[in-house]
């Protein structure tokens, strides 16, 4: 479980529209994480808002920060369901 992990789910969401699909799907929170494990994704709140932060500070445009936002919010809003 590892930042990297963030990092890789992000990349992944912006190209598998089955993996947000199955997430989106995911009756609960430890589904969606039970998912994100067979896809050697998983990782803690913590590592998700220790790998915001990291991306944030790397991104270059607005848009960058305008996607990167809405991914986060995405997954709050996933978290709380």
């Amino acid at each position: 479980m590892t930042i990297a992990n963030v990092k890789g789910l992000y990349r992944r969401l912006m190209q598998d529209s089955d993996l947000r699909k199955s997430l989106n799907a995911a009756k609960d929170h430890e589904a969606r994480m039970a998912i994100l494990a067979e896809e050697h994704l998983d990782f803690t709140d913590g590592e998700f808002e220790d790998a915001y932060g990291n991306m944030l500070v790397e991104v270059q445009t607005a848009e960058q920060h305008e996607m990167l936002n809405q991914f986060r919010n995405w997954w709050v809003m996933l978290r709380t369901m």
